[in-house]
C-alpha cells in the first residue's frame, strides 16, 4: 500500500502487472507474511518451508469502494529486486504483541490477559493441548526439549519467521544474483534516526527531498529489565537452538544474547532448524 500526504491518509493503489513503474526506483511495501498469529491454532503458525512462506508474503489485501476487503496476490512477474528484513529484540517483541493482544482480546470481547505471566501462561496451556497433537508438524522431543521455557511457543513463532524470511531471502539471491538484502534493527531509528533513514533511502535508490532536518523519533519502549535473568537465558537458549546460523549471528550481532554454543545445551545429536525449516540452496 501507498499513501498520499494530503488530508486524511487514503490509499493509493495503481495496475500492478503495468510497465510503468519497471524503470523508476524502487516502490517499499510493507508484509507480515506468514505465522504471525498470536491466539491461533498451532496449524496457522506451523510453516515448513521458504515456499510456503513466500506465497504468503506475495498476498495481500485491498480494500474496496464498498469499504469491504478482499485478498489478492501479487503476480509473479511483479519483480522484487531488494528486501529490507526488519529485526527487533526478542523480548520488547513479545511484550509489543502483548500489548496488541489486549487490545484485540478487549474488542473481541475474549478475556484479558494484562501482564506478561498470565498471558504465557495462557499460551503454554493452549500449546500443551495442540504441540504434542498436533502429528507430523513437530520433529520427535522438540515439545519436550523446549515446553519449560516461558511464552515457548511464541518464541518459536519469532525464530520460525525470521529464519523463513533469511530461508526465502537467499533463494532470492539464487534466481535473481542482483536481487539485495538490507537487515534492520529496529532500534536503529533511535540509536540514529538520520543516518538510519539516510541508508533506507540510500538503499531504496531514493532521493531526500525534505529540507531541513528530519523530524524528532519518539523511540518505543524498552521491556527487558522486566525479564529475569533465568527468563532471558531460558529463552536464549531456545533461540540458539533453533535458529539458523546466520540468523543467530543476526540477533547475537545486535542484541548481546548469550548462550552456549550450538550442541552444548543439551540436544548435541539433533539440529533443530534443520528438521524444523530444511532447505536446499542450488
Amino acid at each position: 500500500p501507498c499513501w498520499h500526504r494530503r488530508g486524511k491518509p487514503q490509499p493509493i493503489s495503481w495496475n500492478i502487472q503495468s510497465t510503468s513503474l519497471a524503470n523508476t526506483a524502487n516502490v517499499m511495501t510493507k508484509t507480515h507474511c506468514a505465522a504471525y498469529c498470536m491466539d491461533c491454532p498451532v496449524t496457522e503458525y506451523r510453516i515448513k518451508s521458504a515456499q510456503q512462506f513466500q506465497q504468503a508474503c506475495q498476498t495481500g489485501t485491498r480494500r474496496n469502494s464498498d469499504t469491504r476487503t478482499t485478498s489478492f496476490r501479487y503476480p509473479p512477474a511483479l519483480r522484487v529486486s531488494r528486501a529490507i528484513h526488519l529485526i527487533r529484540d526478542p523480548f520488547d517483541n513479545i511484550v509489543g504483541r502483548l500489548h496488541l493482544a489486549v487490545k484485540r482480546r478487549a474488542r473481541s470481547g475474549k478475556p484479558v490477559y494484562d501482564n506478561l505471566r498470565d498471558w504465557c501462561h495462557y499460551l503454554d496451556q493452549k500449546a500443551a493441548r495442540e504441540v504434542p497433537a498436533a502429528e507430523g508438524l513437530f520433529p520427535k522431543g522438540f515439545y519436550d526439549r523446549f515446553r519449560h521455557v516461558p511464552c515457548h511457543m511464541e518464541f518459536f513463532r519469532y525464530i520460525q519467521w525470521h529464519n523463513l524470511a533469511y530461508q526465502m531471502m537467499v533463494a532470492k539471491k539464487n534466481e535473481d544474483p542482483a536481487s539485495q538484502v538490507l537487515h534492520l534493527y529496529y532500534e536503529d531509528y533511535a540509536r540514529d534516526y538520520n543516518a538510519t533513514t539516510h541508508q533506507l533511502l540510500n538503499f531504496l535508490q531514493l532521493n531526500h527531498l525534505a529540507t531541513g532536518a528530519f523530524k524528532s523519533f519518539k523511540a518505543g519502549k524498552s521491556y527487558r529489565l522486566m525479564f529475569s535473568d533465568d527468563f532471558q537465558k531460558a529463552v536464549t537458549a531456545m533461540l540458539r537452538e533453533l535458529a539458523l546460523p546466520p540468523v543467530w549471528n543476526l540477533l547475537q550481532r545486535r542484541y548481546s544474547l548469550v548462550a552456549a554454543p550450538r550442541g552444548e545445551s543439551g540436544s548435541s545429536k539433533i539440529s533443530w532448524a534443520d528438521q524444523l525449516w530444511p532447505f536446499e540452496q542450488e
